[in-house]
């Protein structure tokens, strides 16, 4: 729940990226089970967390389905580096276990650390249940999609999220893109002030001398 100012070395003020925690990874086939897991952590990847309920069976439907595109994209695209994750809500640990069952995308357990009755990230983002949060490689959040009307066994919506994650690394490359065009257009335009000052200068001059010629007849 860190909101300072500092950018984290990446140019991006705090205050742009999604709010900070640090939750446990509780699924047992994880690779980061045991681990406490923060968003920062995935700094330099785009990544896509659900907030799910372990006890809700359409959101088990759903996080079977975003491992699936987890593999799709490690199989087909590995070279983008996208990593999906899950969250449940805090008071729902029962059933960690049934969710997380055959599957191996990271699943944190959320807290209510103050006791406020609401799961701190959750509350944090601003998630509602079964919202997928797409943050890019600089921790932003660039979309948003709710799977509640959206079932991703629908080979339609799959495509559409999957399109969703793939998109913020296509418009984090074309940013980048504009950037050399951006620097040419700053040097061109420093090139052109100077030759209007020259030119400038070199008018005063033609003309001093012109008048210094006409006071001579």
């Amino acid at each position: 729940e860190s909101q300072g100012s500092d950018d984290g070395g990446d140019g991006v003020p705090e205050s742009e990226k999604v709010p900070d925690f640090s939750l446990e990874d509780v699924n047992t086939t994880s690779s980061l089970l045991g681990t406490d897991v923060s968003p920062r952590d995935y700094d330099g990847n785009v990544t896509a967390f659900y907030f799910g309920l372990a006890t809700c069976s359409y959101c088990t439907t759903q996080f079977g389905h975003l491992n699936t595109m987890q593999n799709d994209f490690d199989s087909n695209d590995p070279d983008l580096g996208i990593e999906i994750v899950g969250i449940n809500l805090a008071g729902r640990e029962s059933g960690n276990a049934s969710i997380t069952a055959g599957n191996d995308i990271p699943w944190l357990q959320d807290v209510d650390l103050d006791e406020n009755g609401e799961a701190d990230a959750w509350e944090d983002w601003g998630a509602q249940l079964r919202d997928v949060i797409i943050v890019d490689a600089q921790n932003r959040q660039v979309s948003k999609i709710n799977l509640t009307p959206n079932d991703l066994g629908d080979t339609a919506i799959y495509t559409l999220v999957r399109t969703m994650i793939t998109d913020a690394i296509a418009a984090e490359s074309e940013a980048e893109a504009e950037l050399p065009e951006a620097s040419v257009t700053a040097v061109q335009d420093t090139i052109d002030t100077i030759a209007e000052a020259r030119n400038s200068q070199l008018a005063e001059t033609v003309t001093a001398h012109d008048l210094a010629l006409s006071s001579w007849f």
